[in-house]
């Protein structure tokens, strides 16, 4: 009978120490499954943070581009300023031009043949030579000139 106890003794013991074994096991497998949950969240949250990071590089190229598009914008705003500018100034300097033509044409300076065309041979001369003293350049200066002598 103590045998019987004895071998019954062993074999609970054997029987405990496999359950602790086994128990043992599922801890470690336990464990296990805990560390590659642990792995898949770390590697969930790098690939958050890539896309994340993927994003705001989209985003910032985006911005450049806009700011691109804008600068372009301007520059072409500005060349089409500058363009409407010259155009004016070249506007500006055909009618000086025209303007200056058309006193040419009226204005007839003090020549000694149209002095004395105005005032006849007689007096022509002194009046011409008034005219050029004061530095009269028009007909119309001219006349006004001999006329105030008179």
């Amino acid at each position: 009978e103590e045998e019987e106890e004895e071998e019954e003794e062993e074999e609970e013991e054997e029987e405990e120490e496999e359950e602790e074994e086994e128990e043992e096991e599922e801890e470690e497998e336990e464990e296990e499954e805990e560390e590659e949950e642990e792995e898949e969240e770390e590697e969930e949250e790098e690939e958050e943070e890539e896309e994340e990071e993927e994003e705001e590089e989209e985003e910032e190229e985006e911005e450049e581009e806009e700011e691109e598009e804008e600068e372009e914008e301007e520059e072409e705003e500005e060349e089409e300023e500058e363009e409407e500018e010259e155009e004016e100034e070249e506007e500006e300097e055909e009618e000086e031009e025209e303007e200056e033509k058309k006193k040419k044409k009226k204005c007839c300076c003090a020549r000694k043949d149209v002095v004395k065309s105005l005032f006849g041979e007689k007096y022509g001369y002194y009046f011409w030579l008034h005219a050029v003293s004061i530095n009269a350049r028009c007909r119309e200066s001219i006349i006004y000139s001999v006329r105030s002598l008179m």
